[in-house]
């Protein structure tokens, strides 16, 4: 189940990687700057203000250099065209409407295979450019995987 969620087709490679290209020519992502301090670039955590429903796409296209997983709520795979979007590139979907840990474990699988991940804290999109605050869904994962 959790290598299934995390194994990507060439179909969905591609995908991926079309959609960072279209991003990156149409928006222009850009890293302004990088804590040099930081040697290890494996398993990080990017949590980022969401401020609009490009966001996972043009943070996935700014910080495609380390192939990061979005976690995405599973309430968007319900809409026909984005959540085939989802399933397409490289996301982690929630189900909040039971109680399942396969989203936690899958995002650790990322971690310990040195891949990278992007949260939005505030589990939904506010429409302004603020912080919230983050939503009382469990979203975080620790930074360094449990030993199993």
């Amino acid at each position: 189940m959790i290598s299934d969620m995390l194994r990507k087709s060439p179909w969905e490679k591609f995908f991926q990687g079309f959609m960072n290209g279209l991003v990156t020519i149409a928006l222009r992502p850009k890293v302004e700057w990088e804590d040099p301090s930081v040697k290890d670039r494996s398993g990080l955590i990017f949590v980022c203000n969401h401020t609009n429903h490009l966001d996972g796409a043009f943070a996935g296209a700014a910080l495609r250099k380390f192939k990061p997983y979005v976690l995405t709520t599973q309430r968007w795979c319900g809409k026909k065209f984005i959540g085939r979007m989802l399933r397409w590139s490289r996301s982690i979907l929630i189900d909040l409407t039971v109680i399942d840990t396969a989203w936690f474990t899958a995002g650790q699988e990322v971690l310990k295979r040195g891949g990278s991940m992007i949260i939005f804290p505030e589990g939904g999109n506010p429409g302004t450019a603020k912080c919230t605050g983050s939503s009382p869904e469990p979203k975080f994962l620790p930074q360094k995987p449990v030993p199993q």
